[in-house]
Order: C-alpha cells, then sequence, then structure tokens
C-alpha cells in the first residue's frame, strides 16, 4: 500500500538511523512518537542560536557563526512566520501475545521572527498524544502515554517570547524554554537574560530561572532552578564557560536542594583539531569528569572523534533534573566509558566508520539493569555505487564482549532512489541492550529488522513510512510507523 503512493514524491534525503543507545528518549523522539526527531523538530529559533553563542566548528570554514542577520532586502522577502505540522501514527503488535497497541500522535512548531537588527522572536513546539488502545500495566505495551488519566494528552514544549530589550543585552527571554548548554539540561517556566559580548575577551553573562518542567508528571512540578553563567575568549581560539545551577527538592527525593557548578574549557588548534573539556561539582563535591578530541583531515577525508567520560560520584537521592529515573534505577554507580571513532573516505567508491566503546563500572556489585560493563568494536562500510540500480549498501561487523554476553554480530542496510523523490531502505542491525528508562524495561540480544520509505509529496509536504522486525528473547514484536509533515 504504501509502494502504491511512491510516484507522487519528491526528493527527500533520509535522516541515518542509529542504533539503540544508553540513554533516555531525547525530547526530539518524544516529540516524534518514539522513533526519533523529524527534520523540522530539531530546527532552533533565531534565539535559540544567538543563546548557544556557538563558533563555527573544525572544519567549517564556511560558517558564519550564529545571531547573524540578513539584510534589508532578504528581511522584506521572508514571512516572519515559519514552521510545520507533523501527523503520525504508530501500531504495534507481538506474534505470541495477544496484545496490540495503536497510538495516534500530533506535533505543531511555530517560529515568529521580525526580522531586522533587533528582532522580536518566539516560539511554540506542542505535542498531542491519543492512545486508542489503552493499555494496562501488565501490557508488554504498556508506556508512560497510559499512565496519565486520559488517552487524549497534550505536551507544550516550548512556548516563549524573545524581546528586543538592548541596552547591553541580547537575549531577553520570557515563557517556556530549554536551555542545553548547561551542566545539565535546564527546562523551565521562566525568564532568561544574556548580555552582548563585552571587551576583546568577548565575555558574556547569563541568569535565567523559574519553575521546574517535568513532562512526564500528570501536575505542575513544585521544584524551580535558577543558574547563572559566563563564556569568554580567555586566548586565542580558546574558550571557556563556568556555570552554575541551583535544582531544588520536593517531598518525593526528600528535603534539601543541590547545587551544580561546572567549567568547560575547549581550544581548536590550527582549522583541524578542537580538544574539550568538562568538569563539574555536586554539592561541593567533584561529580563528573568529560574529555573530547575532534580532529579533520580534509586532504585525506579522514575525522577522528575520541572521547571519555567519568561519572565521579553516584547518583543517588538528587533533584529530578540530576538523575530522572530514581525511582526506576535507583543509585546510578560510577563508571568510565570510552569512545574512539574513525571515518575514512576513498574517493566515490567507499567509505569506512569505526570505532571502539568500552565501558567499566567502578565496583563489579554496582552492576545491574542500565549500568554495565560492555566493550564494542565496530567497523562500518558504505558503497554507494557497488550495486547496480543505483542501490547504496553499507554493511557493520560488531563485537560485543559484556560479562555473559559475548557476541559477533552485524548489520546491513539497503537504500534504493525508487524515483526522483522517493527512497526506500532495508535492513537490520543488533542491539546488545535496548532501554526503556520511562516504562522500568531492558531488552537484550535484539535483532531489528526494518523497511522504510521516504519521499517528498511536494516541497511543502514530506511522507515517511517505517516497518520494524525486533526478535528477542521473550517474543517476536512489529511496529508500523506513518507519518505526514508539511512545513510551511
Amino acid at each position: 500500500m504504501v509502494l502504491l503512493g511512491a510516484a507522487a514524491c519528491a526528493p527527500l534525503t533520509p535522516a541515518p538511523e542509529g542504533a539503540a543507545g544508553t540513554r533516555p528518549a531525547s525530547e526530539g523522539a518524544a516529540l516524534d512518537g518514539g522513533e526519533g526527531a523529524t527534520a523540522a523538530s530539531r530546527t532552533e529559533s533565531a534565539g535559540e542560536r544567538r543563546l548557544r553563542g556557538a563558533e563555527p566548528q573544525v572544519g567549517d570554514a564556511g560558517s558564519q557563526g550564529y545571531g547573524a542577520t540578513t539584510n534589508a532586502e532578504e528581511d522584506a522577502r521572508k514571512s516572519p512566520w515559519s514552521g510545520f505540522v507533523n501527523l503520525r501514527s504508530r501500531t504495534r503488535w507481538a506474534d505470541d501475545l495477544d496484545r496490540r497497541d495503536q497510538d495516534l500522535f500530533g506535533v505543531l512548531g511555530l517560529d515568529f521572527d521580525s526580522g531586522g537588527s533587533r528582532p522580536w522572536g518566539g516560539k511554540l513546539l506542542m505535542r498531542g498524544a491519543w492512545g486508542v488502545d489503552s493499555q494496562e500495566p501488565d501490557s508488554v505495551f504498556f508506556g508512560l502515554e497510559d499512565t496519565y488519566s486520559n488517552q487524549l494528552d497534550g505536551q507544550i514544549y516550548r512556548a516563549y517570547v524573545d524581546a528586543p530589550i538592548g541596552h547591553g543585552l541580547r537575549l531577553a527571554r520570557l515563557g517556556r524554554m530549554a536551555i542545553y548548554d548547561t551542566p545539565v539540561t535546564a527546562f523551565f517556566d521562566g525568564a532568561l537574560l544574556e548580555s552582548e559580548p563585552v571587551g576583546p575577551t568577548k565575555l558574556v553573562a547569563g541568569a535565567y530561572g523559574g519553575r521546574s518542567v517535568h513532562l512526564s508528571e500528570g501536575a505542575p512540578s513544585d521544584e524551580w532552578m535558577a543558574g547563572l553563567y559566563t563564556r569568554f575568549e580567555p586566548w586565542d581560539r580558546g574558550r571557556l564557560r563556568l556555570d552554575w545551577m541551583h535544582l531544588s527538592n520536593d517531598d518525593r527525593f526528600g528535603t534539601g536542594d543541590n547545587d551544580l557548578v561546572s567549567a568547560g574549557i575547549s581550544h581548536t588548534l590550527g582549522d583541524d583539531l578542537r580538544l574539550e573539556t568538562d568538569y563539574s561539582l555536586l554539592d561541593g563535591h567533584s561529580n563528573d569528569l568529560g574529555l573530547k578530541g575532534f580532529w579533520v583531515w580534509p586532504e585525506e577525508d579522514m575525522t577522528v572523534r575520541v572521547s571519555y567520560y567519568r561519572l565521579i560520584e553516584a547518583q543517588r537521592n538528587l533533584a529530578f533534573e540530576l538523575n530522572p529515573y530514581f525511582n526506576v534505577l535507583n543509585s546510578y554507580f560510577p563508571y568510565d566509558q570510552t569512545q574512539v571513532a574513525v571515518s575514512k573516505g576513498f574517493g566515490t567508491d567507499l567509505e569506512l566508520f569505526g570505532g571502539v566503546d568500552i565501558r567499566r563500572v567502578d565496583d563489579e556489585s554496582d552492576i545491574g539493569r542500565f549500568n554495565r560493563d560492555f566493550d564494542r568494536y565496530y567497523l562500518t562500510a558504505s558503497l554507494p555505487e557497488l550495486l547496480p540500480l543505483e542501490t547504496a549498501l553499507t554493511l557493520t561487523a560488531e563485537v560485543w564482549d559484556s560479562p555473559g554476553n559475548d557476541m559477533q554480530t552485524w548489520g546491513l542496510d539497503l537504500t534504493k532512489e525508487l524515483f526522483e523523490s522517493t527512497k526506500l531502505s532495508v535492513g537490520s542491525y543488533y542491539s546488545l541492550y535496548k532501554y526503556f528508562f520511562d516504562v522500568d524495561s531492558e531488552r537484550d540480544n535484539v535483532r531489528t529488522f526494518y523497511g522504510e520509505l521516504r519521499c517528498s509529496l511536494s516541497e511543502e509536504a514530506s511522507l515517511v513510512a517505517r516497518y520494524e522486525l525486533e526478535d528477542e528473547n521473550i517474543d517476536t514484536f512489529h511496529t508500523l510507523w506513518v507519518g505526514v509533515t508539511w512545513r510551511f
């Protein structure tokens, strides 16, 4: 049925698929109903780009930086309003279990930018969900949507206004917002102020505060947060950021508050190498440490990414933002994780991408669900022109080494451009562990097979249909997604 409509589609490049990670689903995945954020839901408003204050990335010589304004002629042609509507259905069933689940999702994103040198701006991002088949707690398909009192549920992710106050302020925001550059994501209803860069070090200072937002809860949060930050460039091509966050607790997590202080340093060497480090203190004690390196070698079509993360302090009975799944995970114990990833291109015929991911929990007695040791080694080969009929082939070989689970496995993806407007992908990947924190579920040894069709119905509208079969120990599960997105 899906393929019959393919001839009506126009070009659309599919987003890459990734294996299941070890962290909770992102906000984008929640907006998208669980599969992953659409391109439209990942876009930033002009105010968010100004807030990020990001500098051009390594190897991005053409970047003009964030916050740049268009000229008057371009502003006159551009509508101040833009956005998208995404509608999607999800159907799930199992081979051996007498269970079936049907859910409908809708996402609305709306941006306003008046243009000019000092624009008014704003953003609205909201989602509605309808659990057509209500699931009982003992159902394998029971999820967060089934915990609410009504089958129809709505959530607001963004609803803020950016005002052009001036007088040394480059950003004044009021409403519901999220800040991602803070040590943990600050998601709250309140206000944010950020200064213009000052002096040769381009010193920026910011302050924010308001009532915390916990979308997974049925009632508004009684908690609050506040923070201060500054970032500046103390030397050429170097950047330093300092943060202080105060997070309140309510009776569910015990009495008292948490204070999180962090420092982040980055430095770019030439045009090819960027180094970063982050360190934080929680209530006066060492909390975590992160190191990252990113090297680009354009002449050889090669990139190298190296990262190290150390959780120093166990995450126990803390504020929601610091350990949102404490009631499921209990304590999250200290561990080390090292990742190395290398990509190398060989003209248009071959691209190799490989790496290693090593995770170690400090104390073997702390190993348990969601908190495991493992080694993962992988190599992916992309062959865009090997097969006939303009079919691209991607092959992945993986080795998983974990206590009680040693695996050598494979993944495959075939992508074919059926028409100028349509791409079809089929393939398979393996997950040693798939985590679903919000429903207290961990599945292991999961082989996933999928087929995905992406096409564009017009310049504004696109269609996505995806089928997944998950073969695991307890049963074989099926999921069918069908969605359409309209951009304006």
